[in-house]
């Protein structure tokens, strides 16, 4: 059986967010490998993972990186069952096309005020 794995963007996101603590556990508790991706800039994360750049558009880089040989995306490249991201241009960009989502929003808890 292959291993489910699911990621998330950054530890911010577990560490400002109670729903990404519940979530996370609960992939646990049901057999998912989780991954959380750190140490890279938020801008070089995007460009890794979705090759799009917000100052050039969701799809410019996504389309050179076809043009170059890529094919697929990126979050099943990875081997990854899903994606969560903060950014929702990203979730957008990420579940084009696809047979069923591969990424999920899922933004910053707001500090309370």
């Amino acid at each position: 059986m292959k291993q489910k794995t699911i990621a998330f963007q950054f530890e911010r996101c577990l560490e400002t967010n109670d729903h990404a603590q519940t979530l996370c556990k609960s992939f646990l508790k049901h057999g998912y490998a989780i991954y959380i991706v750190t140490g890279l800039p938020e801008q070089e994360f995007a460009d890794y993972i979705c090759d799009f750049a917000l100052d050039t558009g969701i799809y410019h880089k996504n389309i050179l990186f076809r043009k170059s040989g890529g094919c697929g995306n990126p979050v099943e490249q990875l081997k990854l069952t899903l994606f969560f991201s903060a950014n929702e241009f990203e979730v957008r960009a990420l579940n084009e096309g696809t047979p069923r989502p591969v990424a999920c929003h899922l933004p910053y808890a707001q500090p309370e005020k």
